[in-house]
């Protein structure tokens, strides 16, 4: 079993897309947003999907979960998945950048 951390920034920016659905939504895409984000850390664990890479960081994936509203970034290795930032499609994406301290 892959041991899975989670970023002080990804349990941060979860609770926000989570008080997002809970005020914004209903239960229903809550649901499904937690039904996605378990499919999501099965497939990697079972390596049944290969997720994409972002371009100029070795090692560092997304995926799209929340009926695709939602980016999940992570690095991953043989033994570690480390998530890094669940990025609304919609937000702004100099978080990502200032994460990583892009220009």
């Amino acid at each position: 079993m892959m041991k899975i951390i989670y970023s002080d920034e990804a349990i941060f920016s979860l609770e926000e897309v989570v008080k997002f659905l809970i005020d914004n939504w209903t239960h229903i895409e809550l649901d499904v947003f937690e039904f996605e984000l378990e499919n999501f850390l099965e497939n990697i664990n079972d390596e049944i999907i290969t997720y994409p890479k972002v371009d100029g960081f070795k090692n560092l994936h997304f995926a799209l979960i929340g009926n695709k509203q939602v980016k999940v970034y992570f690095f991953k290795n043989d033994q570690v998945l480390e998530i890094i930032l669940f990025l609304p499609s919609k937000a702004n994406p100099n978080r990502l950048k200032y994460l990583f301290k892009i220009n």
